[in-house]
């Protein structure tokens, strides 16, 4: 059956890959975790190919410490099924695999958390992947760029879900980060997930500001430029 769509959500799907009608929204796409992802609160709008209904929505995301230090929590919802809602919780999780140095030119984390997702069934869903970018900028302007790959076990249970149902889908991301205050307390973010996992989220970050950015100090900066 052809669901009708927004032009908005037509124009983003040209873009990226659709997957499942089954699907609901997932909780965790667009990953949004780069290195050095900011701390605080963000609010994104959002667009979930994978999603039943026209698949508009928005995203929640809020963190303590700068990636990959600490756990980020978020919570995802956009429409389903007969436009009524669907929702998705979870938390990540992250860490060091390597820093950017002279010899490796990129920062690179490993990436996992656990969420779920209600429509009309409930899904669970563990992402498993790395994510790499770098941090470009050390005053007024800050940028960073990334681009992740995941892999997700998907269990679906109740409601319309086919039963014992077990998935492994995969998803690649790009997106970036962009700041043009020096504490970083206002964060431009966007996100495009592309496969199993369609998503396409913008937004900023508010009020947080960077930890780094704060211990940042002209001695600090004049020792690593060293």
């Amino acid at each position: 059956m052809i669901r009708s769509r927004s032009a908005l959500c037509s124009a983003i799907l040209l873009l990226l890959t659709a997957c499942s009608a089954a699907a609901q929204v997932p909780w965790e796409s667009p990953a949004l975790l780069a290195p050095h992802a900011p701390r605080g609160f963000g609010i994104l709008a959002a667009s979930y190919a994978a999603a039943p209904g026209d698949g508009l929505g928005a995203v929640v995301v809020w963190r303590r410490a700068d990636a990959p230090t600490g756990l980020g929590f978020r919570i995802a919802a956009g429409n389903g099924f007969g436009e009524e809602l669907a929702v998705g919780v979870g938390v990540e999780a992250s860490s060091w695999i390597v820093q950017a140095s002279p010899a490796f030119p990129l920062d690179v984390i490993w990436v996992s958390g656990i969420g779920g997702s209600y429509g009309r069934s409930a899904q669970i869903a563990l992402p498993i992947g790395v994510s790499a970018g770098r941090s470009l900028g050390r005053e007024a302007v800050w940028f960073n760029p990334y681009a992740a790959a995941r892999a997700v076990i998907e269990g679906r249970i109740g409601g319309s879900a086919p039963e014992g149902e077990l998935d492994l889908q995969l998803a690649t991301e790009i997106g970036a980060n962009m700041s043009f205050d020096r504490e970083r307390k206002f964060v431009l973010r966007m996100a495009a997930s592309i496969g199993d996992r369609s998503a396409l989220a913008i937004g900023a970050h508010i009020g947080a500001g960077s930890r780094n950015a704060e211990r940042a100090t002209p001695a600090t900066s004049e020792v690593r430029s060293r």
